[in-house]
């Protein structure tokens, strides 16, 4: 059969170097962050792009060499990682991708009895690669906002969606039409991941500061941690609207550096959105009442002082303002109406 694209395949080859467009996008952002997502997006299309080639039967005209390109789901991980916690990859994070490629050009000189079993081994480490990092990912949004948290959950989708090709090739039930849909679930969860944090800024420019030099010990940390969030629970102190680092410092009798480390570590966000988060679910608890407060009261009562912060804030966490989160909760219970 000779090369050709069919409308499916011209499809896939627009969502690549659609790809390829946000990661310059993401490049132009000029910032660590940035860059990371950045190479993740240009990895992901550079292995989209290769998926045409394969589809389109191209391979059999091109270089063997360019198949290397489905390594690159090694780099998505590290990327994907790093970008959450905000730091520069440690370089033994590239080694899966390096061992790959050294497969890659060693693997038509192996015995071909043997290529099967190396093959399907290296498939099995490929899995269990992207689903160590979004599980790891997942842990480490476990207290972020929301959006964040989706954006964890779709590196998890995608990583599903590679684990569910390789399920239907090893029943024998892949057909093209499958492996299209599944490329498609990839693509989405992936660009989903992309355009969120290209369109929330917040997402990209938020900097976490270096404590080099602070002192604090691991243990030290996570025992003042405990501290603050049981303050935090006991006493609700973020219900006062001018609420500073300096109060809960002088409260807990620990400096404002080693409770901000605290928070920006343990946590995974600065202060102010972390003293947010627990205004939003005071403001959750309060909708879910149905009692005739009205948003600006309730506002009030959670600890935000005007009612363009709470609906903001409240859309950052829960993807929904509070308006709506209320009706959404009427709806699902005819008793609060």
């Amino acid at each position: 059969m000779n090369p050709s694209f069919d409308h499916w395949t011209v499809i896939f080859l627009v969502v690549g170097l659609q790809g390829l467009i946000l990661a310059v996008g993401l490049f132009s952002k000029k910032t660590k962050q940035s860059n990371l997502l950045a190479f993740m997006m240009a990895s992901f299309s550079l292995i989209m792009i290769y998926y045409v080639i394969y589809w389109t039967k191209y391979f059999s005209v091109l270089p063997r060499a360019i198949a290397v390109t489905q390594g690159l789901t090694y780099t998505l991980g590290p990327l994907f990682l790093y970008w959450i916690k905000k730091q520069r990859i440690a370089p033994i994070h590239w080694a899966p991708f390096l061992i790959y490629t050294v497969y890659f050009f060693l693997l038509p000189y192996l015995v071909v009895e043997v290529r099967p079993i190396v093959i399907q081994a290296q498939v099995i480490c490929q899995i269990i690669h992207l689903l160590a990092y979004a599980v790891v990912g997942i842990f480490e949004l476990r207290h972020s906002s929301k959006r964040m948290q989706a954006i964890g959950l779709s590196y998890l989708g995608y990583t599903c969606t590679f684990l569910g090709y390789f399920v239907l090739v090893w029943t024998r039930v892949l057909t093209l039409e499958y492996d299209y849909m599944v490329s498609f679930a990839s693509s989405f969860f992936i660009y989903f991941i992309g355009y969120s944090a290209f369109i929330d800024r917040s997402i990209l420019h938020y900097k976490q500061p270096r404590y080099d030099k602070s002192g604090l010990t691991t243990s030290s940390a996570r025992a003042i941690h405990q501290e603050l969030i049981h303050m935090m629970e006991r006493d609700r102190p973020y219900l006062e609207s001018d609420l500073k680092l300096s109060d809960i410092s002088n409260a807990l009798s620990h400096s404002p550096n080693h409770i901000s480390q605290v928070v920006n570590e343990l946590e995974g966000c600065n202060f102010s959105e972390f003293v947010n988060r627990f205004r939003v679910d005071e403001s959750k608890r309060l909708l879910q009442q149905g009692n005739d407060l009205t948003l600006i009261q309730i506002a009030y009562q959670s600890g935000f002082n005007n009612k363009v912060t709470f609906n903001n804030t409240f859309k950052k966490f829960t993807g929904l303002l509070p308006s709506e989160f209320r009706d959404a909760v009427l709806s699902q219970d005819p008793q609060l109406q």
